[in-house]
């Protein structure tokens, strides 16, 4: 289906770009076990500004997961990362 052709109020399938600088603004970030990680806390050396960055607060794994709420409410994948 085209996107002219999606009824209103419907999402049609299709590939998403890889970066949404208007969606990445818009994600926040749920950390099990909560509490231990500080994000946005400076900017990232090499990448464009406005780039997410997050430091950990101690040694351990981690799990992250993105949860945006525009326009619809979607949870990410689950990403493990270990700190030592």
């Amino acid at each position: 289906m085209r996107p002219a052709e999606v009824p209103p109020d419907e999402f049609g399938v299709f590939e998403p770009p890889v970066f949404e600088r208007e969606v990445a603004a818009n994600l926040s970030w749920s950390v099990d076990p909560p509490g231990m990680a500080s994000f946005n806390v400076d900017d990232v050396p090499g990448t464009q500004n406005g780039a997410r960055a997050v430091r950990f607060d101690a040694p351990g794994i981690y799990k992250l997961q993105g949860r945006s709420a525009y326009p619809l409410p979607v949870l990410s994948n689950t990403v493990t990362i270990k700190v030592e």
